[in-house]
């Protein structure tokens, strides 16, 4: 990490990518509520229009629209990216090419601070495609960026608007509790922590310049997956039993995924990559970086976070 000075910021516009989605839609509105002038991303006409938030019609795979979204900026957070894909090809499309458009973009508007999001897959990069697309995208923050820099990484990321989490509330219902690993431990973040968490980092100066940041909801040790389906269970009051899921039957569902993707019309979420995700025995982070050169701290425990996102998916009717 540089020793880059203080240097404040000198408007507060900030171009935001990945703006429709769940993490990106809960921050754009943290932003402007916080006084940001929000440029935000999307490739489809929004019908719900926010105070302090201005659409921006286009893609990463647009320069043209990523000049635009940036004009006049001088803080970009970017969001986007696939965890989804078909071949490797795919995820470095959207995650490594379009993370170097945005910085191409940012350097030629003299955007000031660059906060890439990324994710703790990025450490175990021969895991998957995923996670080797993660990795090559902050080496191209840290290549290319032009501009004071950060890349945070989150654990996995729930709360009210998750579709990734519901399977787990799903299963809790059911009383059931299937585990890949037994042994597995993840870390998690509620969304409106990873939000704060991005705010502050925003509002950083010079401190984290050149910092790699994980972020997690102030459990370093994080969570056995079997606590983490009875804490589930205990937020929809039923008790729930595991269910070991053999890493074989795992293994011989994602190479059939794969096989008949270009079949299915659609994008599998279980592929053999995941599912080395899946059995890898440690997703947890202890990292405090953020907090020591922020003050920024997460304010949401797991059990008050569980509890909003089962409401928030009883309300949907998802549960």
């Amino acid at each position: 990490m540089s020793g880059t000075a203080h240097t404040p910021l000198t408007n507060r516009i900030v171009a935001v990518t990945g703006a429709t989605g769940f993490v990106g839609a809960h921050l754009i509105r943290q932003l402007a509520r916080s006084g940001w002038d929000v440029r935000a991303l999307t490739r489809r006409p929004q019908s719900v229009l926010d105070s302090g938030i201005t659409w921006v019609k286009g893609s990463l795979e647009d320069e043209r629209s990523l000049t635009e979204l940036v004009k006049g900026a001088n803080a970009c957070i970017h969001v986007a990216g696939a965890i989804k894909g078909r071949t490797r090809d795919d995820f470095a499309r959207a995650n490594i090419e379009g993370t170097t458009r945005m910085l191409a973009a940012c350097a030629g508007s003299g955007v000031e601070r660059f906060i890439h999001v990324s994710s703790l897959a990025a450490r175990e990069p021969d895991l998957s495609d995923y996670a080797w697309s993660k990795r090559q995208a902050e080496e191209a923050v840290r290549a290319l960026a032009k501009e004071s820099w950060a890349i945070v990484r989150p654990p996995a990321v729930y709360g009210p608007g998750d579709r990734e989490t519901l399977s787990l509330f799903q299963s809790a219902k059911l009383g059931l509790a299937p585990l890949p690993n037994a042994k597995a431990r993840v870390s998690l973040i509620h969304v409106s922590d990873l939000c704060t968490a991005l705010a502050a980092a925003l509002e950083a100066d010079g401190r984290l310049h050149g910092a790699l940041a994980e972020v997690h909801d102030g459990q370093p040790q994080g969570y056995g997956l079997i606590e983490l389906y009875r804490r589930i269970g205990a937020t929809l009051g039923k008790r729930v039993v595991s269910v070991p899921v053999p890493s074989l039957l795992l293994r011989g569902l994602g190479s059939a995924n794969a096989a008949l993707a270009p079949f299915l019309g659609r994008v599998p979420m279980v592929t053999p990559g995941k599912v080395r995700e899946l059995l890898h025995p440690d997703w947890t982070t202890a990292d405090d970086t953020l907090q020591h050169l922020t003050g920024w701290q997460p304010s949401i425990c797991l059990d008050d976070g569980l509890l909003a996102t089962a409401r928030w998916y009883q309300a949907q009717g998802w549960l």
